[in-house]
């Protein structure tokens, strides 16, 4: 009963902050959604799709060949797929609520990662971008001593019925890699044009 009490009362103070916290306010661990400082960049890795283009552009993953995803035809939210070693990126494009903006969707996202994984506050990070439509929720998971599953989801409205989400993994046993991912996602997008 009190570790149940214990993680309530973290998912409460985490929802707070993600909700009520004002945008670039500095914070230790993952309270706060951040704008980053500097503009856009074209990413190394950058994949276009869709009608209105959708462009994703992530600074520091490298250039990977997209497919369709493996589960496309059960799930057809599930669109693209690619993969170069020791990184995956997956791109989602499921159903949301009728005029969700890019920052409910992003809250819902994290509370959900949050919850299913029971991160910390010191274990993830949030930020909304400049262009108030990227939203990011990056985070590490050591799978086993000294093994790490690198995480980062953005999320973006696309249209008024639909939304982008975009995971990316990397696979490390160098934990000095953590502090470099997270200079990663601060200046990745999503730009739907």
């Amino acid at each position: 009963m009190k570790g149940n009490m214990r993680m309530l009362s973290k998912i409460i103070y985490t929802l707070v902050f993600l909700l009520f916290v004002s945008p670039g306010t500095k914070t230790e661990g993952g309270d706060a959604i951040r704008r980053p400082t500097t503009p856009p960049m074209n990413g190394s890795f950058q994949f276009s799709f869709g009608k209105p283009t959708v462009t994703i552009s992530i600074p520091g993953v490298p250039d990977i060949k997209m497919g369709p995803h493996p589960l496309v035809r059960t799930q057809p939210h599930c669109r693209y797929m690619g993969s170069k070693t020791p990184y995956t990126v997956s791109i989602l494009v499921p159903t949301m609520d009728a005029g969700m903006t890019g920052e409910e969707i992003a809250t819902a996202g994290a509370k959900s990662k949050i919850k299913q994984l029971s991160l910390g506050q010191s274990q993830y990070r949030v930020y909304r971008g400049e262009d108030e439509k990227t939203f990011c929720m990056y985070f590490p998971i050591e799978l086993a001593k000294g093994v790490f599953q690198l995480h980062a989801y953005l999320w973006a409205a696309y249209g008024t019925s639909l939304m982008i989400e975009v995971h990316v993994t990397k696979m490390t046993s160098d934990p000095n890699e953590i502090k470099s991912w997270y200079g990663c996602f601060p200046k990745a997008r999503i730009l739907v044009q």
